[in-house]
C-alpha cells in the first residue's frame, strides 16, 4: 500500500516542492497506509490511511492532496483491460494534467502506461518519474516552440492540433535536423457511431 501526498503552494513553488518531496522519499511511501479502508471515521476523527486528517496536514501542511496508489493502479487496470478487450492496438496515457507528480506518474509508468503532457511542468515531471520519452505523448492546443523542441530533442510524440501547429513541428524539426513523430488531431467528423451523445 503506498500513499503519494504533497503540499501545494504558490504555482512557481509547485515544481520546487515536488522536487523535495521526491528526493526525500517523502512524497511516495509504500506501506505508509495502516490497514483499513483509505477514509473512515475513528470516533470524531476523520482517518485517511490510517492517521488522523490532522497528521497529514502537520506532517506535510495545507493545502493537501492526498492519492491513493491501489486506487489509481486499479484505475489503470481497468482501462487496460476494457482496451485490451476493444482496442487490442492501442496504448494508454495517464494525463499529467490531473496530477503531474512524479510519484503518480511513477505509478503509472510501473503499471506500463505512458504519460499525456501538455507543459514543459509535466514533461519534466513524466521525466523525472522515469516514464521512457518514447511513452510521453505532447498534447495541447497552445505548445510552445520550447516544448515542441523539448519533444522532438527526446523523440516524443507530438500530437498536432492543426494544419498551421504542424507546419511550425516540421520546421522546427528540420531546423534541429530532427525526424519528428507526429500525429494530427482531426476533427469535424460525424461521431454518431463512436459514442452515444
Amino acid at each position: 500500500v503506498g500513499v503519494a501526498a504533497s503540499g501545494m503552494g504558490l504555482p512557481k513553488d509547485v515544481f520546487a516542492s515536488v522536487n523535495r518531496l521526491w528526493a526525500d522519499g517523502k512524497a511516495f511511501v509504500p506501506g505508509l497506509a495502516k490497514a483499513g479502508d483509505f477514509i473512515n471515521q475513528k470516533g470524531r476523527d476523520m482517518l485517511v490511511a490510517g492517521y488522523p486528517v490532522g497528521w497529514w496536514a502537520d506532517k506535510f501542511g495545507l493545502p493537501l492532496c492526498i492519492n491513493y496508489a491501489p486506487d489509481i493502479c486499479g484505475n489503470i487496470r481497468a482501462f487496460k483491460e476494457i482496451f485490451r478487450k476493444y482496442y487490442p492496438r492501442a496504448e494508454i496515457r495517464y494525463a499529467a494534467k490531473a496530477n503531474s507528480h512524479p510519484a503518480i506518474l511513477s505509478i503509472a509508468r510501473k503499471e506500463d502506461i505512458g504519460a499525456d503532457v501538455a507543459s514543459e511542468n509535466e514533461m519534466r515531471c513524466a521525466l523525472q518519474a522515469k516514464v521512457d520519452a518514447k511513452n510521453i505523448d505532447v498534447n495541447g492546443n497552445c505548445k510552445t516552440e520550447d516544448l515542441i523542441e523539448m519533444a522532438l530533442g527526446k523523440h516524443m510524440l507530438l500530437v498536432a492540433d492543426s494544419i498551421e501547429e504542424f507546419l511550425i513541428i516540421s520546421e522546427l524539426a528540420k531546423r534541429h535536423k530532427k525526424k519528428p513523430r507526429v500525429i494530427l488531431r482531426l476533427a469535424g467528423y460525424d461521431l454518431t457511431k463512436v459514442t452515444d451523445e
